[in-house]
């Protein structure tokens, strides 16, 4: 459908500004800005890839991406995995100071256990002839096993955030230092609601496209889900982007390069 497509080039276009935004500004290109970048840029090629799908079904050619996209699509749910532990990893430790090598940790990870996934599902689906069945249960395995994870650090991580702010309030005294915790405490909180509400949305539509394939069930009745997942990038550009913070920096960034 064109919907579909103009849904798919309103994502890219919405996913390639954020990518822009977070590349450009110094304060944010640090290590949790780089993951988002990571997933935002998998998002691209699914994107690109659908785009692609529905040109094959109206252009007698050959899938571009089919084999491709598996990679980037199970990278983008990793990362989801990545950035969830790095926010519980950033709130919980005592040190402000960032490792510099962490993100190329994180990336090593995401590329090395997807390129292992990505090999052995294909040596089964090439060599040990497995059922469909069979491959979609590989498929979305994997990916039920990281949101479990994504799911227990969010429950870990708000835990700890409740249990901090009680213990703010509780021994709250006038001083400078207690203020600036507290503030701390509360940018740390929104941004922690944001991303939470993203990889959260993202979890509600992969469960129920599931559904829909093991079910054979019709697409009508979600038609909502299904146009959001079309255009979950613009989404995630006004959950980011159009911020007080996000805007004030960028607004600096262009100060200073003038």
């Amino acid at each position: 459908m064109l919907w579909k497509v103009i849904g798919d080039l309103i994502t890219m276009t919405c996913a390639g500004l954020t990518i822009a935004v977070y590349l450009y500004v110094e304060k944010l290109r640090n290590v949790l800005g780089k993951c988002i970048v990571s997933n935002l840029c998998c998002l691209l090629i699914i994107s690109l890839d659908r785009i692609a799908d529905n040109m094959v079904k109206f252009i007698d050619m050959p899938p571009i991406l089919d084999n491709v996209v598996v990679d980037f699509a199970f990278a983008y749910y990793l990362w989801f995995s990545i950035i969830s532990y790095h926010l519980w990893k950033l709130l919980t430790s005592l040190s402000c100071a960032e490792n510099p090598n962490q993100f190329r940790i994180y990336s090593i990870f995401v590329w090395v256990t997807t390129s292992i996934y990505v090999s052995a599902l294909y040596i089964m689906r090439r060599y040990l002839n497995i059922s469909s069945e069979t491959a979609s249960l590989m498929i979305c395995l994997p990916k039920c096993v990281a949101y479990g994870f994504n799911v227990v650090m969010f429950i870990l991580t708000a835990h700890y955030m409740i249990k901090v702010k009680r213990e703010l309030n509780r021994y709250k005294v006038q001083e400078e230092t207690t203020v600036t915790c507290l503030d701390i405490d509360s940018q740390t909180y929104l941004q922690f609601v944001r991303i939470s509400a993203l990889m959260g949305v993202s979890y509600i539509i992969f469960a129920i496209f599931y559904y829909i394939r093991q079910s054979y069930f019709n697409e009508r009745p979600f038609w909502v889900v299904i146009c959001f997942d079309r255009f979950y990038g613009a989404f995630i550009f006004l959950m980011l982007i159009p911020r007080r913070s996000t805007l004030s920096l960028l607004v600096d960034s262009f100060a200073a390069q003038a």
